[in-house]
C-alpha cells in the first residue's frame, strides 16, 4: 500500500533536516502529503535554583515557545520547498506536547492515520546511546506504521 500520509519528524537540528529532504523526495515520487512534526517536551526537570513559574506564567511560556517553534517549522518548510522546485508537495506543520518524544510521535501517527514515519538517525554510539537511547530506535519498535530511518552520519 503506498504511503499517502507521511509524518516527518524534526528536533530542529541540522541533522534532522536530512529526514525532511528524504521525505520531500519520497512524497513527490508517491504523490503523498507530509506532516512536519516537532514534539515539545516540557517534562525535563528544572536545574537547582531555577525560577519557579506560576501556572499562568508556565502556560504563557509554553504558548510563546509553541508559536516560535511553529514559525521555525514554517520557515524550514518554505526554505526546503523553495530549494526543491519540482512538483509541489503539500506540507502541514504541527507541534504536539508530550513527555516522551518517541511515544508522542507514535501516538500522533496512529491517531492521524499516517502510513509512514520518516525520522533521522543521529548516529549516537557507545555511552551516549546507552544513556540517552535513540528516539528513532524507539519509534521503530513501537510505531504501528512503516518507519523510514534516514542516516545522518557520513558513510566511509
Amino acid at each position: 500500500m503506498p504511503a499517502k500520509k507521511m509524518l516527518v519528524t524534526t528536533d530542529l537540528s541540522p541533522e534532522s533536516e536530512t529526514a525532511l529532504d528524504a521525505a520531500l523526495e519520497l512524497a513527490e515520487a508517491l504523490g503523498s502529503g507530509l506532516t512536519l512534526l516537532h514534539v515539545l517536551d516540557f517534562s525535563m526537570a528544572l536545574p537547582a535554583g531555577a525560577l519557579i513559574l506560576s501556572p499562568q506564567q508556565d502556560l504563557n511560556m509554553r504558548g510563546e515557545i509553541r508559536e516560535k517553534v511553529l514559525a521555525t517549522l514554517e520557515r524550514l518548510k518554505d526554505a526546503r520547498l523553495a530549494e526543491k522546485g519540482g512538483k509541489p508537495v503539500p506540507v502541514e506543520t504541527v507541534t504536539v506536547e508530550g513527555a516522551g518524544v518517541a511515544h508522542s510521535i507514535c501516538s500522533y501517527a496512529e491517531e492521524h492515520g499516517m502510513d509512514m514515519i520518516v525520522i533521522a538517525s543521529h548516529g549516537r554510539t557507545g555511552l551516549p546511546h546507552l544513556l540517552i537511547g535513540s528516539v528513532a530506535e524507539r519509534v521503530v519498535r513501537h510505531a504501528k506504521c512503516g518507519v523510514l530511518v534516514v542516516p545522518t552520519h557520513e558513510r566511509s
